[in-house]
């Protein structure tokens, strides 16, 4: 059976240690719990890509409240993380929640079996959402891709297009403009001028005689 491995950063050994024990107080014993006491000393254990989850304290030595969160973010933005407090705030379970906490638990009301409920939910919700992630961040890149093909192939057909009407306006025999050209720019200079009331002046040259 899979051990859910958890790293509980909290400074108060009492707390610890009741956390400890409802984890412990199961048939499955299907919790492996790694503790430390501050934010700095969690650094070391975070450098490892092994841990499910984190049981994070808000009020710790080197670091208090929000700061305690975002803190913890910066070093583990792969990880879940369910925060515990002696404050039954729900303005700030809600400022926790949005600012990616998983799940807010007041220490006074945790027993043995909502805090196991609570791990084992937050684990299996964050691993779906980090797979729809994978999958949605696969898909945008698989339509970039899609789309830089289209757009490659629309750049080689607008040259393509180009080349086609060079070809067009010239004779293929001494390459110079030809009568599609030439009706092409004066219809352009006719409407240019008709539009500012300006004359417009054609000369025609006979040149047979070359």
């Amino acid at each position: 059976m899979y051990c859910t491995k958890i790293l509980l950063i909290e400074d108060n050994l009492s707390d610890a240690f009741l956390i400890n024990s409802f984890l412990a107080q199961t048939d499955e014993k299907n919790f492996d719990v790694t503790h430390v006491d501050s934010l700095g000393s969690a650094s070391t254990h975070l450098m490892q890509p092994w841990f499910d989850l984190v049981l994070l304290d808000l009020s710790l030595p080197d670091t208090h409240g929000i700061d305690t969160l975002l803190g913890l973010q910066k070093k583990a933005p792969d990880l879940p993380i369910v925060v515990l407090t002696d404050i039954d705030d729900e303005m700030l379970a809600q400022q926790m929640l949005q600012n990616g906490a998983q799940d807010y638990l007041v220490k006074e009301k945790i027993n043995k079996t909502w805090i196991k409920s609570t791990i084992k939910r937050v684990v299996v919700q964050f691993k779906k959402k980090k797979e729809e992630r994978k999958h949605e961040n696969r898909h945008k890149r698989e339509l970039l891709s899609r789309l830089h093909a289209y757009e490659e192939r629309l750049n080689r057909m607008v040259d393509e297009l180009k080349t086609l009407e060079t070809l067009s306006y010239t004779d293929g025999l001494t390459e110079i403009w030809n009568r599609y050209y030439f009706e092409k720019v004066f219809n352009k200079k006719w409407i240019h001028h008709c539009r500012h009331e300006q004359p417009i002046s054609l000369i025609m040259i006979d040149i047979d005689s070359f």
